[in-house]
Formats: structure tokens, sequence, C-alpha cells
């Protein structure tokens, strides 16, 4: 028989042995269970050793899933006269590297090390037919220029597309899988964008082409951080690590660039804050195009000659919306950046299967590479050796055991990011961030030192300690001028008002005393209780801090009590003030009997004029409050949205109003009332000065206050955009 590599009937008896083992493992993936030895059948008889050697690992991964044992003598059943050939042995021994890195899909290669051991299911093929490929060599219309990285199933060339003149990078694989299908909907800035792909029919490749980004990986900038031990100069580190790669292949480094600019300026957490950010903003991205990356780790993020990361490598993603796929086509990642759950589903005994995965499997996945990053050490500890059953229990055992250090051990520049890393890296995935966009907000938080002030304070500052008293404290804003003012009002009633009505109606004197306990004793205590019920709504919503959030509804309504509360509190006082203006010369009226008319309109503009001076304080203090303290606490915890926005904005408008009220109400306020109807005063001279420089005072800090809260404020708007 002519040699089948350079014959047509050759091109064909290969091209069957991929399409039989395609087939293989769809009939696997849609849930049915193959027969081995009607296969055999389907490729000439001299190709039946090299197909059985390409089925057995597929069907052993398989069977394991669904917690069979495979013996040799399954398979000696099956295929009697090719089953030695394929050296069963090997295939089935979980602890032979050479035949069961074949089943788990590992590389090899030396150059791939042991933490990036990969579970995806592949035929050996698959990698096998890349071996000979080397620089210098012509493929379809790529010249390879020289290697840019290797990983399990395929290999990755600088080339020269000849046919445009331009220089790309071509991912080399076996012609199976979904990674073009998936890569064609993605269209965002921190995702590599795939031009085209190719395939090499003859040689069962393809080739898929994407714009060259010449600054390396995350995994050089890792490697280089273990190199140094130092991680704390900033991102000079990382341009540092890009221009070197940058030289390596005769690239220059762009001068003038502004994100060179602003990333110089830049601490190393911020600037790991500023990665993981743009990274969770492309995870997001994709899951919203029904895409789940699977394999998120540092070798998988390139960088551009500015250092801007690209998510790339979609190989063994699962894409919703691609025809013809399934969540357990192609199914893997690399053991020691998945998470709890994604170990499960790639156990050879698994608790769990791939289409169980969601959107928090990456979630975790990136936080393990940030925190990687960010100490140069990943969270949880190594496995050590062992077969992949004993590897993957291994790693679930550590994560599941895995408790962020607390937060008095970290440094106080990477206490933010670290914080919002430990969130994502919780073993129980309904308790890590819920989506990836919640995780980039949290990450850009940490990029401003203002923001993080007010969202990461640390554990012994007093914006943290006042969120334990929020209701006292609260209360006593409230209660304390509402007091001073209720003073001022009983004696300016008593010495300007009641005394004028003494001589017509003798028993008003009397009847002022009782009711004024009756009524305050009555009106103060409804308005505390309901001043401490809106205090104590908010609050215990801030305090239930990571445990699980309510529905979006629930969050949005909270949000919005927590940024109005001041004006609830200054309403009730009000409201309070304007019915006892009503009910005092009423029930006075009724006491004592007719009393002149004029006596309601005094007393009521009285009231009317302390509550305004008694609500107008505490309405900026508490709402100040709030906006640095209770509302920032609500943002760190992921109850932050876009939808509060309009409700930041229209709190910004109305603090102006505020202001101008709180200027100009006590100083209006204490003229009325320190001179009374007849233009005497009643008071010392000294007290109205006073108390006229007191109001001076009051109107600096509230001004004060005004600008904090305007800038709290910019601050909290950039956030939930």
């Amino acid at each position: 028989m002519a040699d089948p590599t350079s014959t047509p009937h050759g091109e064909l008896i290969e091209q069957s042995v991929d399409a039989v083992c395609e087939s293989f493992e769809q009939m696997w993936a849609a849930g049915e269970r193959p027969q081995l030895q009607l296969y055999a059948d389907r490729v000439p008889r001299d190709q039946r050793s090299e197909l059985v050697r390409e089925l057995i690992p597929i069907d052993v991964w398989w069977r394991r899933k669904q917690g069979e044992i495979p013996t040799p003598k399954d398979y000696f059943d099956c295929f009697p006269e090719n089953a030695r050939q394929a050296d069963l042995e090997s295939l089935l021994s979980p602890a032979d590297s050479a035949g069961f890195d074949r089943l788990a899909g590992s590389d090899d290669d030396s150059r791939v090390q042991h933490d990036e051991q990969s579970t995806v299911v592949r035929r050996a093929s698959a990698r096998l037919q890349l071996d000979g490929l080397e620089s210098g060599q012509v493929i379809d219309d790529f010249e390879l220029l020289f290697p840019l990285g290797r990983g399990a199933f395929a290999k990755v060339f600088l080339a020269k597309q000849i046919s445009m003149q331009r220089l790309v990078a071509v991912k080399i694989s076996a012609d199976f899988g979904s990674e073009p299908q998936t890569l064609a909907r993605l269209d965002h800035e921190n995702i590599v964008r795939v031009l085209d792909q190719r395939r090499v029919a003859e040689r069962g490749m393809r080739l898929l082409y994407m714009n060259f980004l010449p600054g390396g990986t995350l995994k050089d900038v890792i490697d280089r951080m273990s190199e140094v031990g130092e991680v704390s100069n900033g991102a000079a580190r990382l341009l540092t690590t890009v221009d070197e790669s940058l030289q390596s292949r005769a690239f220059e480094r762009p001068s003038g660039s502004r994100i060179r600019e602003e990333l110089m300026s830049k601490s190393w957490p911020e600037t790991v804050a500023w990665i993981g950010a743009q990274l969770a903003s492309a995870l997001l991205y994709a899951h919203q195009q029904g895409v789940l990356h699977r394999d998120i780790k540092p070798a998988n993020v390139l960088l551009t000659a500015e250092a801007i990361p690209q998510l790339a490598d979609f190989n063994i993603s699962f894409g919703s919306h691609v025809a013809g796929t399934t969540a357990t086509s192609y199914f893997g990642g690399t053991l020691v950046y998945m998470s709890p759950e994604q170990l499960e589903a790639s156990h050879p005994n698994p608790h769990r299967e791939p289409d169980d995965l969601d959107e928090r499997a990456d979630i975790y996945s990136l936080g393990v590479l940030l925190w990687e990053l960010l100490y140069g050490e990943r969270p949880c500890s190594d496995p050590e050796g062992g077969d992949l059953a004993q590897t993957i229990d291994s790693l679930i055992a550590s994560r599941t055991g895995w408790c962020p250090p607390p937060e008095a051990d970290l440094a106080p520049e990477a206490r933010a990011v670290s914080t919002v890393l430990a969130k994502s890296l919780v073993p129980d995935r309904e308790q890590r961030w819920s989506d990836a966009g919640q995780m980039a907000r949290q990450l850009k938080v940490c990029q401003d030192s203002r923001a993080r002030m007010l969202i990461y304070p640390p554990t012994t500052s007093w914006i943290v300690r006042l969120r334990r008293i929020a209701v006292f404290l609260f209360a006593a804003i409230a209660l304390i001028p509402n007091a001073v003012v209720a003073v001022a009002n009983y004696a300016y009633n008593k010495t300007v008002l009641v005394s004028r009505v003494v001589e017509q109606v003798p028993a008003v004197a009397e009847r002022f005393e009782q009711i004024q306990h009756r009524v305050n004793g009555i009106a103060f205590p409804i308005g505390l209780t309901i001043g401490v019920w809106l205090v104590h709504r908010v609050n215990s919503f801030v305090r239930r801090e990571n445990t699980s959030l309510p529905d979006d509804e629930s969050s949005s309504s909270h949000v919005r009590a927590c940024l109005r509360l001041g004006e609830h509190l200054g309403f009730v006082c009000m409201t309070v003030w304007l019915i006892t203006g009503i009910v005092y010369p009423s029930c006075i009226d009724l006491a004592a009997g007719q009393v002149p008319r004029g006596f309601y309109l005094h007393f009521f503009v009285s009231q009317l004029t302390c509550g305004l001076v008694a609500t107008a304080y505490p309405v900026f203090l508490v709402t100040f409050c709030c906006v640095r303290c209770l509302y920032p606490a609500m943002v760190r915890y992921g109850v932050s949205q876009p939808e509060d926005l309009p409700e930041l904005t229209s709190l910004e408008r109305r603090l102006t109003l505020y202001l101008g009220l709180t200027a100009s109400v006590p100083l209006l306020a204490m003229t009325g009332l320190l001179l009374g109807g007849a233009g005497h005063l009643i008071f010392p001279g000294w007290i109205i000065a006073v108390i006229c420089l007191g109001g001076v005072i009051g109107f600096g800090l509230v001004f004060w206050l005004y600008r904090e809260m305007q800038a709290d404020l910019a601050v909290l708007k950039s956030i939930a955009r």
C-alpha cells in the first residue's frame, strides 16, 4: 500500500481518524454511550492501532466521570488485535505520567511547569502533530518567525502573513473545538481580537491568527517578581517587564504614552487593581455574550506595548450561543487556578457536572491570578505529588479551608485590593461577587485614594466606629438641637406670647405650663421613636456586611433610604414642630378659655421658625454621615449599582438648596425670636452676640461639610457609572 501521508487515499485515512474520534467525543458529550468496537471498523486495518490509542483515553475519561473504573480487560475484549499495541497499561494507570498525562491532557514538554497542569480532554495526536513546527517554516500564508509560547495542544508563533505583509500572532492547533466561533462573538478592548482562521486540511491543523501583542504576558511579570523578590515598587515593575519583552522582539517602546505616564504614578496594589478591573470588565462582557472562559491564568493574559491586559486563549471556553457545543465539550482548565466547583467537575469521580458551572468560577480564577500578581504567590498551597484524583482532592481541601488574612495583617496600601480579591476567593460561590461587573467596580475603587478611604477604611478608623454607634449618634444629632431650640422656644413663648395674653385670659399661664409638659412628653418620644426606627432600618442593612444580599429592588430601596435619611429625619422633626404649633394654642384655648386670634398665628410662626432652626443642622450632619460612612459600606459589599447614579446626582443638587436654607434660616429665625413682636430685646445683648457668632461658626461648619460631601459624591458617582 502506498504511503498514506503522500497520496489522496492517505489524506482521507488521516482525516477519517480525526473524524471518528470527533464523532466518538460528541456522542459522549451528548449523553449517549458509544460502543468502542463499532468505531474501529471505520478506518483501514493498518490505522486501527492509532485509532485505538486515540479512542481509549477519551473513553476512560468519560467512564471515570460516571464512576466506573476501566480495566485493561475491557479494551482487550473490544480490540483483541490492537489493544496490546495501544499500550493499555500506560493509558489506564493514573500513577503513570506517560499514560495518564495523555488522558489528563497535560503537556509532556519540559517547558510546561507543574503548576500549568491541565485537565482538558484531547487526543494524543492533537499534541504530537505540533512537535515538528519550528521557526523559519512556511505554513499556508504564514512564515513562522519565532515562537511566542506553547500550551498543551497549541503553539503560538510570531509570523509574517505573506499576502498582507504584516506581523500577526498565529496560534496553531488541531482542527477541532469552537474557539474561533466563540471569539468571533467577542469585541472588547480587553479581549484579544481574532482576525480570521485558516485550515490546513492535509495536516489536520487550524491556524488562528490575531493582532500581535508584543508586551509579553502576566506570567512574565510574575516570573520576574519571583526572581527579583520585590513587589512594592509600583507600576515600574510591570512596565519594565513589558519593555524587556519589547526589546527581545525588536519593538520600540512607545513614546508620549498617556497610559504609561498614568501608570508610573500608581503603587503596585493600584496597578494590580488597574489590571484586574480591565480583566473583570472583559469577563463581564464575555459572560453577557454567554461565554465562560474556564482557563484564566497569567499565561492567558497578554500585554500590549502600553501594558494594557487582554484576555486570550478561549480554547476550552463554553459559549452557550455557539451551535454544536455543550458545557462538556473540551472541558478542562489549569488546576491551580480552578475554583472548587470546577475542580469537582474535573475530578475522575466528579461530584458536579461541567454544565453546573457559571460565571463565578471565572471570577474565582481571576481572583487567584490577581492575588498571585499582588503577592507573588497563589492564595492556596500547591498540591504535592500523586495522581490526578489525589491532586484535585488536595486542591479542593486547600480551597475549602482557606481564609483571608486579617485586615490588620495586610499592608495598608494593599488592604483594599486584598479585601476585594478575598471575596472572589470565597469557597462558597454564593458568597462571591455575583458578577464580574461588581468585581470590576470594586477594583476601580481601589485605584483612588479617596475612594479607598470611603469604601475600605481601616478597621480602627472613625468611619468604621461610627457605623457601630450610628443609631445612638444620629439620635443625638437630631435630639440635641431640637432640645436646645425647644428650651429657647419655651422661654420665648412664655416671655413674649403668654405674658401678653395673661391680662386678658389669666388662666393661660397655668394652662401653658401643663400643656407644655404634656404635649412635649408625647410629641418628643413619638418623633424620637420614628427617627430611631428610620436609622435602625438603614444601619441594620449596612451591618449585614458580606452576608447574602437581598434582591435588587430591596437593595435600591435601602440605598434610597440611606441617602435620604437626613432629609427623612428632618421631615420627622419638622412635622412634630408643625403639629405642636397647632396643638399648643388649640389646647390652651380649650383649657383656658377664648384667647386672641393673633395668639394662634404668633404661636404657629414661633413653632415653625424654631422647627426650621432645629432641623437645618441635623439634616446636614446626618446626610454627611450617611454619605461618608453608611452608603460606602453598601458599596463595599456590592449593593451599589448604576441605578444609584440618579439618586446620587439628585442628592448633590438638593445639598445646594439645603446649604442656602441652613445659612439663612438660623439667622432669620434667631432675629425674629430675639426681637419679639414689639421690637424690644428680651435677652441681654451679649447673648445675642454669642448666638450670632454661633450662627456664623455653624454656617462655616456646614459649608465645610457641603464641600466634603461634594467630593465624596463625585467619587461615589464615578463608582456607580
